[in-house]
């Protein structure tokens, strides 16, 4: 730990005065008169070298944390791609058509099989399926309809570490909506 000099400076009662004394044969003393009312700190090699010693030891130590740092936000970026990467992601948007549904479909029921790409696979099936209407096209000939949109159920029917299965249901043939588009949001499962 640096210890730190306080600087004084040296103050006289009469700072412009001097006294002048013979030492030797042409050789003369001259010194400062008067009072001191403050001894000022010695300007030595010592104290000096104390200074140049502290900003030393300041920048190596800036330079390290500096150093630190960047490998701190290295691995913080690092850590966020694979966040990004596999605990949290969006499936790209997809469309189901309720053209493609007649009255004599039962349940009106249709499922899309997502599987995930070699770096989104999950370790376990203990992940979340949020999926998410998107947008939706109304029909252009709205002959039969009942002027009202409906929007489906969707539900995971199953899952698996690479993919699930979503499944499209209640859709009413007879609404204005033509085509409904969703994404899936994936949570967890690493």
């Amino acid at each position: 730990m640096y210890n730190r000099t306080f600087w004084r400076d040296h103050a006289l009662a009469t700072p412009n005065e001097f006294t002048v004394e013979q030492v030797k044969d042409n050789i003369y003393s001259i010194k400062q008169a008067g009072e001191v009312l403050q001894k000022g700190t010695l300007l030595s090699a010592e104290n000096h070298n104390k200074v140049e010693l502290a900003l030393f030891e300041s920048i190596v130590t800036l330079g390290s944390l500096f150093q630190n740092l960047q490998l701190l936000k290295d691995d913080i970026e690092a850590s966020k791609k694979e966040l990004e990467k596999v605990v949290f992601f969006e499936t790209e948007e997809h469309s189901v058509g309720v053209d493609s549904f007649t009255p004599s479909d039962a349940a009106y029921v249709a499922t899309k099989t997502f599987t995930f790409s070699d770096d989104k696979i999950r370790n376990n099936i203990n992940y979340i399926v949020i999926p998410v209407i998107t947008d939706f096209d109304l029909k252009t000939n709205k002959e039969g309809c009942n002027n009202y949109i409906m929007q489906p159920v969707l539900t995971v029917s199953e899952k698996r570490t690479n993919g699930f299965d979503l499944d499209f249901s209640r859709f009413d043939i007879n609404s204005v909506v033509k085509t409904y588009y969703y994404k899936c949001i994936v949570i967890g499962g690493v």
